[in-house]
């Protein structure tokens, strides 16, 4: 006669029931540092979006950081005066958006703009608990100009399981770098 018996059928239940508890933690881990790495690309492609658009309209375009409800929305804004992008022609209706308000954690969940405990800044200093994750400045605004330069700055955002990254923006050229924190070695590195 064929078929498993019930000591069988348990041994077999127990053995993947096993393998389920430690791959479950290891696949936990690993989407949590794809939706951080994701997080961190997207945040990059706003910035090279908006770099193009100031090229493209021959304008100021600029992506700003807004704090609301204890969160940071990112919305991008075009210049309508030839002034630059200030907070008060967005206020004023001057300087128009460009795409709608996002929120990261609502396209990332899990990942917010911070810092990790441990995180230091990309040169290497010592990041205060609640330190300001958006640094172009004493503004929250990253602005890409017509001719192919914009504010230079960085922008640290990070994701559940520890996983902590920097998007760099290079003023000269407008251009971008992600790089990724290891916090085994206390460093910044290339995250690809």
């Amino acid at each position: 006669m064929s078929g498993f018996s019930l000591i069988e059928l348990v041994v077999s239940l127990a053995v993947m029931a096993t393998l389920g508890a430690v791959t479950v933690p290891r696949i936990n881990r690993g989407l949590e540092h794809w939706r951080a790495r994701g997080a961190a690309s997207y945040v990059a492609s706003r910035f090279a979006v908006a770099r193009m658009q100031a090229l493209q309209h021959n304008t100021n375009v600029a992506i700003r950081f807004e704090r609301v409800a204890g969160a940071i929305q990112i919305a991008s804004y075009e210049d309508g005066n030839g002034d630059g992008v200030k907070s008060r022609d967005i206020a004023a209706g001057i300087d128009w958006p460009l795409a709608p308000v996002e929120r990261l954690e609502d396209l990332f969940p899990g990942v917010t703009f911070g810092f990790e405990a441990n995180a230091t800044l990309i040169d290497g200093t010592s990041v205060a608990s609640g330190a300001d994750p958006i640094r172009f400045g004493s503004t929250d605004l990253v602005s890409f100009s017509p001719i192919g330069t914009a504010t230079s700055g960085s922008v640290y955002l990070h994701g559940r399981g520890g996983w902590q990254y920097a998007i760099v923006v290079l003023g000269a050229t407008a251009r971008t770098r992600t790089t990724q924190f290891v916090p085994e070695a206390s460093v910044w590195g290339d995250p690809w």
